[in-house]
């Protein structure tokens, strides 16, 4: 209980404190660590697990404006982690199944990855028939029939894409979070805001 205590005192210290300031004088900086990073990163995952599993220990340490806005930091870090874990485990779930179906109908023989890319091109142009000659804003409040059927195909959708990464041996999620990271470099929101060009042209 003492360590726990401890671990969290110092890891608000530790992101709370203005750097070359008393805890009394307050600086456009607050969250700067005073450790080396992997030392602050150790006590950050020790105080993280008290946080979770001991919450009791919290109340115990003094809080200021400085340490709600870590632990609002901390908060949020946390739902994020869970929502991906959430999501990457819904998406094994779905993946675990699928392999299942088709091992029982004796499907996996014709699910290689060309068939599978050529099942998926066909759903997704399958799609393009449902909004094909559709005004802008017809294309957004589809009728309620029209819209389940939007939805079917965009599950078939899923299911092949998920098929597909499955025997390519590949991580969608990491991929998708990869790839949104390089998105991120080349369309930097201050030339790309509200802007439709391709990254190459953002400079023209």
């Amino acid at each position: 209980m003492l360590l726990s205590r401890v671990s969290v005192s110092l890891i608000f210290a530790l992101y709370t404190t203005p750097l070359g300031k008393t805890p009394k004088t307050h600086h456009k900086t607050p969250f700067t660590p005073i450790l080396s990073i992997k030392i602050s990163h150790l006590i950050l995952a020790h105080a993280l697990h008290v946080i979770v599993s001991k919450p009791a220990v919290v109340r115990d340490v003094p809080t200021n404006k400085y340490t709600r806005k870590l632990l609002k930091i901390i908060c949020v870090g946390m739902c994020h982690s869970a929502k991906q874990q959430m999501s990457s485990e819904a998406l094994s779930e779905l993946k675990q199944r699928l392999r299942e179906f088709a091992d029982a109908r004796d499907w996996d023989q014709f699910h290689s990855p060309k068939n599978l890319s050529m099942a998926l091109s066909a759903e997704v142009a399958e799609i393009l028939e449902h909004f094909q000659w559709l005004t802008e804003e017809q294309s957004k409040t589809l009728p309620k029939d029209k819209h389940a059927e939007v939805e079917t195909e965009l599950a078939d959708t899923l299911i092949y894409l998920i098929r597909l990464a499955d025997k390519l041996d590949i991580d969608l999620i990491k991929a998708a979070q990869n790839k949104i990271d390089i998105n991120e470099q080349k369309y930097p929101v201050e030339k790309s805001k509200g802007n439709a060009k391709k990254y190459t042209e953002l400079d023209d």
